[in-house]
């Protein structure tokens, strides 16, 4: 057992495969440990190489998520352009997704009304037991 899996603090989310950081999270949304991006221990200790000066991108663009499969070391100038979009690689396809990893397409988008797109899972937290709630979720399941 390393002193890493003695930190493990996780949920992982069943939808998107992230993992979600349980322990300390900081302002822009970060992972932290020990005063260190979680995110990049997590990338080292299960293999995963960072040259100097290379960044750990969030392939999920989700700065929770401490999964190795969804990171990768990259170059800051493609960091940086990566941030612009918010389009992920799902089963060979790019899709666009919302901060918390939902597709957004088909039920889930909402029109913008004020120039941004929004997802409708995130706009309505409600319990999925109601009735119009369970109907959209539906009609999500059938479109992917």
């Amino acid at each position: 057992m390393s002193a890493l899996d003695a930190y493990e603090r996780y949920e992982i989310n069943d939808v998107t495969g992230c993992w979600i950081w349980t322990g300390y999270i900081n302002t822009d949304g970060y992972a932290r440990l020990e005063s260190q991006n979680a995110h990049r221990l997590f990338f080292v200790h299960h293999g995963g190489v960072i040259p100097e000066g290379w960044d750990v991108d969030h392939l999920c663009k989700r700065r929770s998520c401490v999964n190795p499969a969804h990171l990768e070391a990259v170059p800051e100038i493609i960091n940086i352009e990566r941030a612009m979009t918010r389009t992920v690689d799902r089963g060979g396809e790019r899709v666009r997704v919302c901060k918390e990893g939902h597709l957004i397409r088909g039920a889930n988008f909402n029109p913008p009304s004020s120039g941004r797109s929004r997802c409708w899972l995130c706009a309505h937290p409600e319990p999925a037991s109601r009735p119009p709630y369970k109907r959209r979720l539906a009609a999500m399941a059938d479109a992917s």
